[in-house]
């Protein structure tokens, strides 16, 4: 439901009129829609052409453009909801059919490709399918409707795949547990849960383009967390942050350099001053909300010309720094006197 529109700008474009039924000047407007979904009120950017001759409003038949979908897309992130892509790709890792798939889950037989196509699921739909994300619920449901997979080779090769996952997640997570004893959120994670996928992600972006030292990417993964912090009130990673001699480190960095650099994710070089990394994937910035990616882009930026050295420097006069004992855990609290 459209409930208010901002014009925000015109553009003079040649289009026919379905009104007039003529070739006529139309505007392009471009406008923030703000539209209700499920009670709550959704800004969008939204355009549209409206006719100089006689002042009708029509879409543009050249564009795709849905702002009802866009609508949907802006709630789903705002309520960490999976997009239809993320129902899709899913499915597909599985070799699923859309059928398969809701019969496994108990849904009708449309319902998934209603959501792959765009519809908004059901917070209860939602839920479901994030629990039978992890292979170990998946695997239990196959197995307590087995008819929900007609090919009997078909259901014993994806149990299979579901049984690898498992016994991988399974040794990775006692790995974790054991050797990072898994904390709670507090002031020395930013109030957030340790997230890995977006800790490898943000080393591998700011490795991207040219090699850096390991000084200073501690550096830049403490600003991008300790500002997200004072922006947001909410860490981007998770990470907990220790004060040592070069600065604000995070805590087991070595543990995530050395992963990421057996995955060949990023490479080593040794210099005379020390080691160098440079990435050799590309990073998932999807894992990362708008807010997220903007301060992950603007930190990079910002000390872009910074040489190791002069970072740790810099990083030395923060109170978050001179106001922590050495080898202690730093409060994010300290975020709100960060200097940039």
């Amino acid at each position: 439901m459209i409930v208010g529109r901002v014009q925000r700008g015109l553009e003079m474009v040649k289009n026919m009129c379905p009104y007039c039924n003529e070739i006529r000047d139309t505007k392009l407007v471009h406008e923030k829609e703000n539209i209700t979904v499920r009670g709550e009120l959704i800004a969008v950017d939204s355009c549209f052409l409206k006719c100089n001759t006689c002042n009708h409003s029509f879409d543009d038949p050249k564009s795709n453009f849905d702002v009802l979908d866009k609508a949907y897309r802006e709630y789903r992130k705002t309520h960490n909801m999976l997009q239809p892509e993320d129902i899709k790709n899913w499915r597909h890792s599985l070799k699923l059919t859309q059928i398969e798939l809701a019969r496994i889950l108990g849904f009708g037989d449309v319902t998934i490709n209603r959501y792959e196509s765009g519809k908004l699921q059901e917070s209860s739909h939602d839920k479901a399918m994030r629990l039978a994300m992890r292979p170990v619920n998946l695997l239990s449901l196959i197995k307590d409707n087995s008819s929900c997979i007609a090919d009997n080779e078909k259901r014993k090769e994806i149990i299979e795949i579901l049984r690898k996952e498992i016994d991988f997640e399974n040794s990775f997570e006692s790995f974790l547990d054991t050797k990072f004893n898994t904390y709670q959120p507090s002031e020395f994670s930013g109030y957030n849960t340790l997230h890995l996928e977006k800790v490898f992600a943000a080393i591998i972006f700011f490795c991207s383009g040219i090699p850096i030292f390991k000084t200073k990417l501690n550096k830049l993964m403490f600003y991008a967390d300790f500002k997200a912090f004072k922006e947001h009130a909410l860490s981007i990673t998770g990470l907990q942050y220790a004060r040592l001699p070069f600065g604000p480190v995070p805590d087991h960095y070595d543990y995530y350099i050395a992963t990421l650099l057996t995955e060949e994710k990023i490479s080593k070089e040794e210099d005379k001053i020390g080691e160098k990394f440079l990435a050799c994937d590309k990073p998932d910035l999807s894992l990362f909300n708008d807010d997220e990616l903007k301060i992950l882009i603007d930190i990079k930026k910002h000390f872009e010309k910074y040489s190791a050295s002069r970072i740790s420097d810099y990083s030395h006069q923060e109170r978050a720094y001179t106001e922590t004992q050495h080898s202690k855990f730093i409060s994010y609290h300290f975020a709100s006197e960060l200097t940039i």
